[in-house]
């Protein structure tokens, strides 16, 4: 995982099969999202190459909390593009990088993030930095077609990354700030003690 493959740092997909439609490409993405891969450099690199329009690494990380229960509908496809929903139990809240935790507040029963795909042979190459280098010709694939935004992560995940910060930082604010969001992820019902 240090290092990236030649595909990867070439702006393909990682394991990407040519026949894989787009639910299939979405619920990969979905699931290596949730479980943390973009916390890192070379993960996000890695996710980044799923994307038409690739972007680096952002200063500052803003994490939504998910619940881990999701499903994946069926994709709507419109000729070279295609839309995917992704279904969750719920958005749980939000940890800024200061590792403040908000609750999302919501009167919905479920919630979703909605994938826009291209099927498309045009694609960015990446640099292992994550840079987009420049736009290259390659085997038509169905790729995101939409800047990255906020990580998400689900209840344990996002309580493994709060942890590892509270260790690593001297800074007494954001010490006492992820204590609380441990303290208020590891209260949530879907969290390991609850199991």
């Amino acid at each position: 995982m240090l290092l990236l493959t030649s595909a990867m740092a070439q702006g393909t997909p990682p394991s990407a099969n040519e026949a894989e439609s787009p639910k299939q490409l979405v619920e990969r993405y979905w699931k290596l999202e949730t479980s943390g891969e973009r916390l890192t450099t070379q993960g996000w690199n890695k996710l980044e190459a799923f994307r038409i329009h690739p972007s680096p690494p952002p200063q500052r990380k803003v994490i939504v909390v998910v619940s881990p229960e999701f499903s994946v509908w069926d994709p709507i496809v419109n000729g070279s593009r295609a839309t995917v929903n992704v279904d969750l139990k719920s958005i749980i809240g939000e940890i800024s990088p200061e590792m403040r935790f908000t609750r999302h507040s919501t009167d919905a029963i479920k919630e979703g993030i909605l994938f826009k795909l291209e099927h498309t042979s045009k694609y960015w190459e990446l640099s292992s930095d994550g840079k987009a280098l420049r736009e290259i010709t390659g085997p038509p694939q169905w790729r995101i077609d939409e800047p990255s935004g906020k990580i998400w992560l689900n209840v344990d995940t996002a309580i493994h990354y709060v942890t590892e910060i509270r260790n690593k930082t001297n800074d007494p604010e954001i010490k006492r700030n992820a204590v609380q969001t441990i303290t208020r992820l590891g209260a949530w019902p879907t969290s390991p003690a609850h199991k």
